[in-house]
């Protein structure tokens, strides 16, 4: 296990005194090969450190909430990248392409290809605009970025520009939602992780 995400995760808390590392997600073996991420934090008794407490935070619970968090729409979608444009969430309209899994397996296929939104995600944390998405199909897209113990990612919020003016309250909709799950995502990790509780680690 030594050279897995909890390997990691349990190494970067050992050194640390205070607060919760984050490993991204990447395969792992005891999981099937399954990507998971790990979020990891020390045990300290005064000044010793007597053991590292580590949570999995598998894809299944963590994209099943994304999704599902945008699934009244026919094109509505939420995604979360990294700056790598790698998914960290999968794609409710992509599932097979543009999921964490084939992110892992297969970077290239997964990779978000969208200069437009990768310029914009470079220059501003948070913002809106009209583009064409993975599907080159017109969107509005509203991103914004997110801070998940110091790995940098954004959270994109996106919906067909044909749906949207089928009716002017779904993008203002969106929107609202994106911005207020924008400001609740740690939270929901931390929440996520703790149903998959890895057992503490002591040394």
């Amino acid at each position: 296990l030594a050279a897995t995400g909890l390997g990691d995760a349990f190494r970067l808390a050992r050194s640390s005194t205070q607060g919760s590392r984050f490993v991204d997600f990447r395969g792992y073996l005891p999981s099937y090969n399954e990507p998971s991420a790990f979020v990891s934090a020390p045990i300290r008794v005064g000044e010793q450190t007597i053991g590292v407490a580590v949570f999995q935070v598998p894809t299944d619970r963590f994209g099943a909430t994304v999704v599902a968090s945008a699934a009244r729409g026919e094109s509505e979608e939420l995604l979360l990248v990294g700056p790598d444009m790698l998914p960290r969430s999968d794609s409710r309209l992509a599932p097979d392409r543009h999921s964490v899994a084939n992110a892992c397996r297969n970077p290239e296929n997964a990779r978000l290809h969208l200069p437009e939104v990768e310029a914009t995600l470079r220059s501003n944390p948070r913002g809106t605009l009209t583009t064409h998405d993975y599907r080159e199909v017109e969107v509005l897209l509203a991103h914004r970025e997110l801070d998940v113990f110091g790995a940098r990612w954004s959270i994109l919020g996106k919906i067909d520009t044909a749906e949207a003016l089928r009716g002017a309250t779904a993008i203002r909709a969106i929107s609202a939602d994106a911005q207020q799950r924008f400001l609740t995502w740690s939270l929901v990790l931390l929440i996520l992780a703790g149903l998959a509780i890895v057992p503490c680690a002591f040394w």
